[in-house]
């Protein structure tokens, strides 16, 4: 129940003229963590740490791993990405066509972009809802040059 108070943001899921996704692929569903809504247990519990893996490119891109995102089963995942006054948005959308979620694997490169300060901000978005509230699933901050490496733990709940 939880995932499907994940699936809004404030921003339209469609595509946006101001793209700066230049990669994006996603494992699909790791069918064996399925589970149906009605498991007991935490997310995590359930399907491992959500987490974000990122690391700068030479060429000037970040390239970000979403480790454990959750959607519903058998869900096409797409994403896009702007950049923007210091603030990389990112909105991961799917369409809700199950009663059971499971976790994926996304892997995004984002760019190009300058050394300096971004505040990366992460939506979920369903992909038939125009727009909803204000704030991002989670966000962190990033000190962006090409030699950087890091991690973020999602803690949704």
């Amino acid at each position: 129940m939880a995932l499907f108070v994940l699936g809004m943001v404030a921003v339209s899921c469609s595509s946006d003229d101001n793209n700066a996704l230049q990669f994006f692929s996603s494992t699909g569903c790791k069918v064996n963590e399925t589970r149906a809504v009605s498991d007991r247990g935490s997310l995590t519990d359930l399907y491992g740490q959500e987490s974000i893996t990122y690391e700068g490119t030479e060429d000037g891109y970040l390239v970000l791993y979403h480790h454990n995102a959750r959607f519903t089963c058998e869900t096409e995942v797409t994403a896009s990405a702007t950049v923007e006054d210091g603030r990389i948005t990112i909105i991961e959308s799917y369409n809700p066509n199950t009663n059971c979620i499971c976790a994926y694997d996304l892997t995004m490169k984002i760019g190009p972009l300058k050394k300096g300060q971004y505040m990366v901000a992460v939506s979920n978005c369903i992909s038939d809802t125009p727009t909803a509230r204000q704030t991002p699933d989670f966000s962190f901050s990033i000190n962006y040059n090409t030699s950087i490496k890091g991690e973020y733990i999602v803690n949704r709940y």
